[in-house]
């Protein structure tokens, strides 16, 4: 296994920890139980398809080659966008939002969110562990050219990826309140916004992309959109 593959494992775990830290150090306490949770099944679920996945490929979690030139747009404009909200902005407003109880949230939703978010978690898994590309920096490398992914959800919408994530998003509101989602609502529609964009992206560069999109039709929703 390369050196910079578990490199690149050890900074997707870190990223997490970074993720739990920003929410204690706005919550301001150890004592959210529900922060705990959350965080405790998010970081065994994504131990657990790291693992998976780096015993499955090795190569699939490698740092892109230093010189290879990288795409520009609107797909990658959102990217730079959505992901510090999703990574670490929507844990600070959690962890605000359990500081000064600007939501009471009733249990019962509460640990739907929890047993949720699991799940959702799961399926962004599954999104990972089907496509190799899914963490490689592609289509956002010019000089890549990844094979079409139709296994697993590809069989059914075009960018599982973003759905699930999406489905994320709404349950992480459901577990902090409401100004949490606010924060999640932001990330859907950057996510709908990006998946618009890259699929365009996708079409112009890639050819075998063009006879994947004829197959699957739908890009986010099944028989919607």
């Amino acid at each position: 296994m390369k050196k910079q593959t578990i490199g690149f494992a050890a900074l997707a775990m870190l990223q997490k920890i970074l993720s739990l830290s920003c929410f204690l150090v706005a919550a301001g306490t150890l004592g959210c139980i529900r922060g705990w949770i959350y965080f405790i099944l998010y970081l065994i679920i994504m131990a657990g398809t790291l693992a998976v996945l780096l015993h499955r490929n090795p190569t699939a979690l490698s740092f892109p080659e230093k010189n290879a030139e990288k795409a520009s747009g609107s797909d990658i404009t959102l990217r730079n966008f959505c992901s510090p909200l999703s990574f670490y902005g929507i844990y600070i407003v959690a962890g605000l939002e359990a500081r000064f109880h600007w939501s009471s949230v009733p249990q019962p939703v509460v640990a739907a969110g929890l047993v949720l978010s699991a799940v959702a978690n799961l399926l962004m898994s599954w999104a990972l562990l089907s496509n190799k590309y899914y963490e490689a920096d592609t289509p956002m490398l010019k000089d890549a050219q990844p094979v079409v992914c139709s296994s697993g959800p590809y069989r059914f919408v075009r960018h599982p990826g973003y759905l699930f994530m999406s489905f994320w998003a709404v349950t992480v509101g459901m577990i902090f309140g409401w100004a949490t989602g606010i924060v999640s609502a932001v990330i859907v529609l950057l996510l709908i916004l990006r998946t618009y964009y890259e699929d365009q992206s996708l079409l112009a560069s890639f050819p075998g992309y063009v006879r994947y999109a004829q197959q699957v039709k739908y890009r986010l929703i099944p028989f919607i959109w």
